[in-house]
């Protein structure tokens, strides 16, 4: 009985120094990079408008995006990530488009923000939203705020095989 315990012991240590061995092999074979020695991770976009008091207010009104009250015109998008609005008077209007992945409920989604947008604008100016259109791939709609920032909300379209 010993010796079956013993063998056995035997095989789990060798299976294990395989694969420590394997693991360290594989992760030898990509390129370095700088980011390998520090802790470096994605936290938001700082974005320049036209307007920067309209923004912030329709970022508050129609898209909810809650202000950081330690920072001025910081946004907390519903992943976390943020955007910093920043005043810049020689903004594209087409350059900048921010896609928001919905994972349910777009079409409700769309009417809500639909809303949102008429009465936006009937206070406060241009902004506009567009139908929701069908792709092979998605279903999404567009919003644009009064300095041209596009939002683009899109869910994947999932096909069931049939």
């Amino acid at each position: 009985m010993k010796d079956s315990n013993h063998s056995f012991l035997k095989v789990v240590l060798a299976y294990c120094l395989v694969i420590g061995l394997v693991l360290l092999w594989s992760g030898n074979k990509r390129e370095k990079t700088v980011f390998d020695k520090y802790l470096v991770s994605f936290r938001g976009l700082s974005i320049s408008c036209n307007n920067l008091d309209l923004s912030t207010l329709f970022f508050k009104e129609v898209l909810e995006f809650k202000e950081e009250s330690s920072y001025p015109h910081l946004f907390i998008l519903p992943d976390r990530s943020s955007v910093q609005l920043q005043e810049g008077k020689d903004l594209a209007p087409t350059s900048i488009d921010i896609r928001l992945r919905v994972r349910n409920g777009i079409y409700k989604l769309h009417e809500k923000l639909s809303k949102r947008v008429s009465t936006f604008s009937k206070d406060h100016g241009t902004a506009g939203i567009s139908n929701y259109e069908k792709s092979d791939s998605d279903i999404h709609f567009t919003i644009t705020d009064p300095s041209g920032l596009k939002f683009t909300f899109y869910q994947v379209r999932v096909f069931s095989k049939g």
